[in-house]
């Protein structure tokens, strides 16, 4: 895939949790950075922001879990889902001492990291994703100020 191929992906931004505000255009920026860090083989991904009760339906429907998660990544083609819980984020925040703003970027890399064939599911494969998240989290996080893209009503 040549470079700029790789430029047309597509993000779409979508907040379907009422206790967060979300700046979309930020996000978006904030999606694409990620991308063009990993580069997924996707047209089009659209990052959705929910609360706990939307992701266990989800979870419990496509997964078989009827507990909530922080991130579900769909890849349906041209164009991929990834889901976002807004409250594991800010719970999983104060359980692991971080920001709120952290943990959501981390949920992005996560979940984009899936639609480049990155899986979590043995021990050597999830600390392979760990260690690239670990990565694009310090890049990402001392480029953008995350305050400007998420904040909580």
């Amino acid at each position: 895939m040549t470079r700029s191929a790789r430029a047309l992906v597509t993000i779409k931004i979508t907040n379907l949790n009422r206790d967060f505000l979300i700046n979309a255009e930020s996000a978006q920026v904030l999606a694409r950075s990620i991308a063009r860090g990993i580069k997924p083989p996707k047209k089009q991904i659209d990052i959705i922001f929910l609360d706990s009760r939307r992701i266990r339906k989800l979870n419990a429907r496509f997964r078989g879990s009827r507990r909530a998660t922080d991130v579900l990544s769909f890849d349906l083609g041209q164009v991929a889902n990834i889901f976002i819980s807004l409250d594991a984020a800010g719970s999983n925040a104060k359980r692991f001492r971080t920001s709120f703003e952290r943990e959501v970027v981390l949920y992005m890399i996560h979940g984009v990291l899936h639609l480049a064939r990155y899986d979590d599911d043995t021990v050597l494969a999830a600390a392979r994703m760990r260690r690239r998240e670990e990565r694009l989290l310090r890049k990402i996080c001392g480029k953008i100020d995350l305050s400007k893209v998420l904040t909580r009503r």
